[in-house]
């Protein structure tokens, strides 16, 4: 509402296992976005690819970061291998 997109342009859903296999097989769902295993994201991409729907996957990593140009690069990496 407060950026001005038009109801029903962007939905989020957390749901699962039975809900989300809905939503990817329904032919009304235009945009596929996943972010977690690459399991479920194969499963996906199958279920997508044969009804040729639009999706992106982000797939396999865990606690992911975002770096920001003003930031050191070498300590992000170090903090990150810290953490595996």
């Amino acid at each position: 509402d407060e950026i001005g997109l038009p109801a029903g342009v962007l939905n989020v859903v957390n749901g699962h296992r039975d809900v989300s296999q809905q939503l990817v097989r329904d032919p009304r769902v235009d945009k596929i976005g996943f972010t977690g295993s690459s399991a479920v994201g194969r499963q996906i991409a199958g279920v997508a690819g044969e009804r040729l729907a639009r999706y992106t996957l982000e797939l396999g990593g865990k606690s992911a970061a975002v770096i920001l140009d003003d930031y050191d690069l070498a300590v992000a990496a170090a903090a990150r291998s810290r953490q595996q």
